[in-house]
């Protein structure tokens, strides 16, 4: 399964098709989308590779490897997080790009990816409700 934006891991689907690997490709473009699907003999959902949701229609609980190749590094790092989750014993391939987090080890860029998480939803807010001291004075 590859996160396809790019013609990058066009040529990653294109090999892996060629050593008879069965390939889905997930990708939101439509004109992207349609030239991969008629060029390579593979499969095409489409949607952002960062969506469980499109994770599980493409088929991520039977495969064997992901690989995130997206143009953001943080959306990578968001498919990895979410493809673990659904598929944990699978192989995983992560591309960095800016090397931005290269120098931190796979531990903290969970860190970093559940404090984001933890940011978005605002928790925090959520929390201070449930004590009075932050809400009485």
């Amino acid at each position: 399964m590859s996160i396809c934006p790019q013609l990058s891991s066009f040529a990653i689907a294109e090999r892996l098709t060629r050593e008879g690997q069965d390939v889905v490709v997930v990708e939101q473009d439509p004109v992207i989308r349609a030239r991969v699907q008629d060029q390579l003999d593979v499969l095409t959902v489409e949607g952002r590779g960062s969506s469980p949701r499109v994770l599980e229609e493409a088929g991520v609980r039977g495969a064997d490897m992901l690989i995130a190749v997206a143009d953001i590094d943080e959306v990578n790092v968001a498919v990895m997080r979410d493809g673990k989750l659904i598929l944990p014993h699978g192989a995983t391939v992560l591309r960095e790009e800016d090397h931005i987090y290269s120098h931190f080890s796979l531990t903290a860029k969970w860190i970093c990816s559940f404090c984001v998480l933890v940011g978005w939803l605002e928790v925090y807010s959520v929390v201070v409700l449930f004590f009075p001291e932050f809400w009485r004075k």
